[in-house]
């Protein structure tokens, strides 16, 4: 399993890799996910650890689900089917 802090910096390289796949600078990001840049400079560079709403404002800007956006690893490894297990189904 990666650290927290290793979780962290994947989880913001993921987000900046698809905001620059948009082609929105971060002030134009920021006012359309609701959220100030610094701050979205702050998560893509792993130096802040972002609320669950605030991801989901992210990722709706995005247009991508939240699940794209975090990191891939050891859990999300594909099942035997050949399907993406679901991240959440620790919760279920």
């Amino acid at each position: 399993m990666i650290t927290f802090d290793a979780y962290k910096t994947q989880l913001g390289l993921n987000i900046l890799r698809h905001r620059e796949r948009t082609g929105m600078s971060l002030r134009e990001f920021g006012l359309m996910a609701g959220v100030h840049p610094n701050q979205v400079t702050r998560i893509e560079h792993g130096r802040a650890n972002p609320s669950l709403q605030t991801l989901y404002r992210i990722a709706d800007a995005l247009g991508v689900d939240i699940c794209d956006l975090l990191p891939k690893g050891e859990h999300s490894a594909r099942r035997d089917n050949g399907q993406e297990p679901n991240p959440f189904h620790y919760f279920l």
